[in-house]
């Protein structure tokens, strides 16, 4: 989108960065009643080891996963090809959010997704001159490209071949909102008390309900 100003009620609910620690409300937009974080499995990038969950990779550890928990809490940073995959939904977490998300809208055919321009499948001259999303209250935030369409185009963002996922997405409505931070290894949604209770009862998800004040994780 060359008109980024329909971002603009949503940047305008977001805090500046915590002093110890990335909280939600700087990347969630706030006035929503709740909120939920879904944990991305834990992941066998050779596919030898079956997805993970990771009350399991807790309890392995002798942990207990909470709101707040990061994956160095529970798991041995050292081995990478087994951890949750950061800033990236898996596909049939995010297959089933379209499917509950699009019924919980009444703008399914209109929403915006805004994605990190710094993942360097944008070339120099897409991204010179293209107006962008800033992070408020940084010198030196983050900047996103703003796309427009359906709820289910969530799951297919694949510029120049590298399949991506929006770092924020929400419909025209603001019936709700999705964040994957790029760091992170959860997604998180706001909504109504009804889309969260949704989320949270579907057995393929891993999810715990959260507030804006959490640390990221």
């Amino acid at each position: 989108m060359r008109d980024v100003s329909v971002a603009d009620p949503i940047v305008a609910t977001l805090e500046p960065w915590s002093s110890d620690g990335v909280r939600l409300a700087s990347f969630m937009p706030g006035g929503f009643e709740s909120y939920v974080r879904i944990f991305h499995p834990f992941h066998d990038r050779d596919g030898i080891v079956p997805p993970r969950r990771w009350h399991d990779v807790a309890a392995d550890a002798g942990e207990v996963v909470g709101p707040s928990t990061l994956v160095a809490d529970i798991a041995d940073l050292n081995d990478p090809d087994r951890l949750p995959r950061e800033g990236e939904v898996p596909q049939g977490t995010c297959e089933l959010l379209v499917g509950l998300l699009t019924a919980r809208t009444s703008e399914p055919d209109v929403c915006w997704f805004a994605v990190w321009s710094g993942w360097g499948t944008f070339t120099e001259a897409e991204l010179e001159g293209t107006p962008q999303i800033h992070e408020p209250h940084r010198s030196t935030g983050r900047s996103y490209l703003l796309f427009r369409g359906p709820v289910e185009a969530a799951c297919s963002f694949e510029p120049e071949g590298w399949p991506l996922s929006p770092s924020l997405w929400w419909p025209d409505d603001r019936a709700w909102a999705v964040v994957t931070e790029i760091d992170g290894s959860s997604t998180y949604v706001g909504g109504d008390r009804d889309t969260v209770h949704a989320i949270l009862g579907r057995e393929e998800l891993e999810s715990i309900e959260v507030d804006r004040t959490v640390r990221m994780g």
